[in-house]
């Protein structure tokens, strides 16, 4: 009599001939791990969409002195828009009478929110998301002032920012943020009102850690 197997390729939920017990064993972690592993990005995406939601809005990035400023708008999703201007009248030309701008207009994401142990949160700017208009660098004429663009001061480096929600003690912020407060307020209440979104990786001036610090404020409403 012919010996007919069966087509062990069809056979759903069987424990397939040649497979050994310590492969299904192997294959039940592997199972185990994976769901352990969508069970926690699913946790990180909800933390992630819970802040968006909480710092959406209008923020700015300033000294209060000079001719400098970065504008923020927050969306509730995570996405960013702004433009950060530098202004010099006194860098002038034949072409551009009216002085000089270092421009940047951009446009990104924010992602991977984490709470913190102080009730502060850290999360990602999506490099790959993060676009400006032209290449930096150029340069153009409009309306008697040379623009050249630039890096989005207070946005770059994309990196890790930190977050400091509605609530927050004031007091256990560094001086460095609080010294970017001048620009909005007269003085820091004891508890935040606002929210604070702090790019701690800026080093262009040098320090370890510039802290650039962008503020909601009744002048950006």
């Amino acid at each position: 009599m012919e010996d007919v197997q069966p087509d062990w390729d069809s056979l759903e939920d069987a424990n397939i001939k040649g497979v050994s017990a310590k492969s299904q064993k192997s294959n039940g972690k592997n199972a185990s791990k994976n769901a352990n592993t969508k069970k926690s990005d699913s946790q990180s995406d909800a933390a992630t969409r819970s802040l968006m939601k909480s710092i959406a809005g209008k923020y700015g990035f300033a000294s209060g002195s000079g001719g400098w400023g970065t504008t923020m708008t927050v969306a509730s999703d995570g996405t960013f828009s702004g433009t950060y201007h530098d202004s010099d009248m006194g860098i002038t030309g034949d072409d551009y009478p009216n002085g000089s701008v270092t421009i940047s207009n951009f446009k990104g994401r924010f992602k991977d929110a984490k709470k913190n142990a102080d009730g502060s949160y850290t999360m990602q700017c999506d490099k790959s998301a993060l676009k400006i208009d032209g290449n930096i660098g150029d340069t153009y004429i409009k309306n008697g002032s040379k623009y050249t663009v630039a890096d989005p001061y207070g946005i770059a480096p994309c990196g890790t920012f930190t977050v400091y929600p509605a609530g927050y003690d004031s007091s256990q912020l560094s001086e460095a943020i609080v010294g970017w407060s001048h620009a909005w307020y007269d003085s820091m209440p004891a508890k935040l009102e606002t929210p604070i979104i702090v790019n701690a990786e800026d080093t262009n001036l040098g320090s370890e850690s510039q802290q650039d610090a962008f503020f909601q404020s009744k002048y950006l409403e």
